[in-house]
């Protein structure tokens, strides 16, 4: 049986494109996945389309409210989020969906997908694989690494690049053709 992913658009770097006063979030969840192919039934959805560094309480009850709705008749779902406030956000997501029993993965991504040397696709595929494995509660999903939702939090001391870090090891490591260095709590395969 095919999976059916709920695919939530929020804004964010992911889905930005370039314009006169920089990079602006223009594009919705239809636009995120076109031309991509996923072995999955993908369900597009736009929550808002905001920077990230926008958002406010009122959105995540928004967010967690389309979380919700989605998966009545989704296996899992995936938000695209802006990096600077997808920590905040997938924390109190973790406590607000407590006790959801499918899959909810936020990612996001440092370059614009409409930018050649975007992170934007990669991250993307491996949010909505792990939205299809068996786990269940928040997680973020973010340079090949898969973190539990509340305990995540941005680390400003790398210039440019943006990190994400879990208070603990990542729960999941993404690894293409080649074993884990140490054993994972998940590993998924891409």
């Amino acid at each position: 049986m095919v999976k059916r992913i709920a695919l939530l658009a929020t804004g964010g770097t992911i889905a930005s494109t370039r314009s006169k006063a920089g990079y602006l979030p223009t594009l919705g969840a239809a636009d995120l996945i076109a031309g991509l192919q996923f072995p999955c039934e993908l369900v597009p959805r736009d929550v808002f389309c905001l920077d990230s560094s926008n958002m406010q309480p009122e959105e995540w009850r928004v967010l967690a409210q389309a979380v919700d709705e989605s998966l009545k008749d989704c296996d899992g779902a995936v938000i695209t989020h802006g990096t600077d406030t997808m920590a905040y956000t997938s924390s109190m997501l973790s406590f607000m969906l407590a006790g959801v029993e499918k899959p909810v993965i936020l990612t996001g991504a440092q370059i614009p997908i409409a930018e050649p040397l975007s992170d934007a696709r990669g991250n993307l595929r491996r949010a909505i694989a792990a939205a299809m494995q068996t786990i269940r509660g928040v997680y973020v999903c973010f340079d090949q690494k898969t973190h539990t939702g509340h305990a995540v939090r941005e680390n400003p001391y790398h210039g440019h690049r943006r990190v994400l870090q879990h208070q603990r090891a990542a729960r999941g490591v993404f690894r293409f053709g080649r074993p884990p260095r140490r054993k994972p709590a998940a590993l998924y395969a891409v």
